[in-house]
């Protein structure tokens, strides 16, 4: 057994197992078979200090929600901004998690204001194999990258071992098998070869073209150079952004997390009937934080009148943030347009 995370701070340790034995007793659950999950305070002691809360906002509309992630994104340090692009060691500065409708809100406010941030719901929904070389090639540990490849080339069993073996930190590259990674590392410098026009190219254009088949001309149209294509430079004083849903962020993890929408009627769909499915997403949802937790729900999506101008009752709150005790929270409070200005 290894009950210690590296990766979480103490509050993010203390609020999920709370919250998993709120959900015990909610009925919830019933199949888990109890583990120890401590934080590793040998690695996590400064930022347990630098953020010993979660971050809770309640929002009057969807709209107001990429005002506060922005607005608080504006405060991340450069420390923490060059800590999360320290070579050999990425990982994204800002995670926002959520419903598709409400990344896809978010995502083009945000656009203009961060035009590098990337969308990607999960694997099937948005990444494909494109991405995956596209992160090994500037990371070959990148979790993402694999996290993308396992999804598209892993048996189900394979998938789930390997996922629920990355919840204590360790890299999803040890995790794989050691022939699954040589082959795709293999494959990425037959890319790095492509994209480069080295010597190797038109050789490497035929081998990859034998190893991915079908796949191939989809991989060769992205990575192969096009005629007069400038691409811009990275700037790594900017945060990473990744936006994704509570399916896709399982294995990643952030700086600084975002978990949207997180009222009743959406997480979870029906405070009555909580299942286990709901719960595991707002747990793996929480534990992507490396540092910072805003949790963030909403009274209204659009508006608190609907079409024909009757008024629209509230959303609950959800019953997951009433299961982070008040001792953990730092309550950001009602949060309206006016408070943007």
């Amino acid at each position: 057994e290894l009950p210690f995370c590296s990766r979480c701070t103490e509050v993010i340790v203390k609020a999920a197992n709370l919250m998993i034995k709120a959900a015990v007793e909610h009925g919830c659950l019933a199949d888990r078979i109890p583990k120890r999950y401590d934080c590793y305070l040998d690695d996590k002691e400064v930022d347990s200090l630098k953020y010993p809360r979660i971050s809770i906002a309640n929002c009057t509309t969807a709209r107001i929600i990429p005002k506060y992630i922005c607005a608080e994104i504006s405060r991340i340090s450069q420390e923490d901004i060059a800590e999360s692009r320290e070579e050999g060691k990425e990982y994204k500065t800002v995670l926002i998690i959520g419903p598709g409708h409400y990344l896809k809100l978010v995502g083009e406010y945000m656009h203009e204001l961060y035009p590098e941030v990337s969308y990607g719901p999960a694997p099937e929904d948005g990444y494909g194999i494109v991405d995956a070389y596209e992160c090994l090639l500037r990371n070959k540990d990148s979790n993402l990258g694999w996290r993308i490849l396992i999804e598209l080339f892993l048996e189900a069993s394979d998938l789930k071992r390997t996922l629920e073996a990355s919840e204590s930190g360790t890299p999803m590259i040890q995790l794989i098998s050691q022939d699954f990674a040589r082959d795709q590392l293999h494959i990425t410098e037959l890319i790095r070869s492509i994209r480069d026009q080295d010597g190797a190219a038109i050789a490497s254009h035929n081998e990859l073209e034998s190893i991915l088949g079908d796949r191939f001309a989809e991989v060769r149209d992205h990575f192969e150079p096009k005629a007069e294509q400038d691409q811009p430079e990275l700037d790594k004083t900017k945060p990473s952004i990744l936006l994704t849903s509570y399916k896709g962020c399982k294995g990643l993890s952030a700086g600084h997390v975002f978990v949207i929408g997180v009222h009743d009627e959406s997480m979870p769909k029906d405070r009555r009937h909580i299942n286990d499915v709901e719960v595991s997403q707002i747990i793996v949802a929480l534990t992507r934080t490396r540092k910072q937790c805003h949790i963030i729900s909403n009274d209204w999506f659009i508006s608190p009148k609907d079409r024909n101008g009757r008024w629209i009752p509230k959303h609950a709150v959800s019953p997951f943030i009433t299961w982070i005790p008040k001792e953990l929270i730092d309550d950001r409070g009602k949060l309206a347009a006016k408070d943007f200005k």
